[in-house]
């Protein structure tokens, strides 16, 4: 079993961790306000269905707060595909060793 054939599933695994690690490690640019409109600091966004004003402070959190949630749930799911793609690969690998077949993968 080379290192070549778990190249997909290691990929995979890394993408994911950095995904994880990069929604807590790296900060956000400036919140939006609706149609790509930044925020700057003093400003504030007012939502035209509900009326709701938020400033700078409260768009940035819930911004952060987005981003901290969706982006290791992402990277779980990656993690989890690429564990099962290095499992699968690794069964069917010791199965065709078994029976004298040779697979590429």
């Amino acid at each position: 079993m080379g290192v070549k054939a778990f190249a997909k599933p290691i990929t995979l695994v890394v993408v994911g961790l950095f995904l994880i690690i990069g929604a807590f490690a790296f900060g956000v640019s400036d919140p939006s306000c609706g149609r790509g409109k930044t925020l700057s600091h003093g400003e504030v966004c007012v939502n035209t269905a509900t009326g709701e004003e938020q400033d700078y402070d409260e768009a940035q959190s819930s911004q952060d707060k987005e981003i901290k949630i969706a982006m290791p749930i992402i990277g779980g799911i990656v993690i989890l595909v690429g564990i099962y793609t290095g499992v699968q690969r690794y069964r069917a690998r010791t199965r065709d060793a078994g029976t004298g077949q040779a697979r590429d993968l």
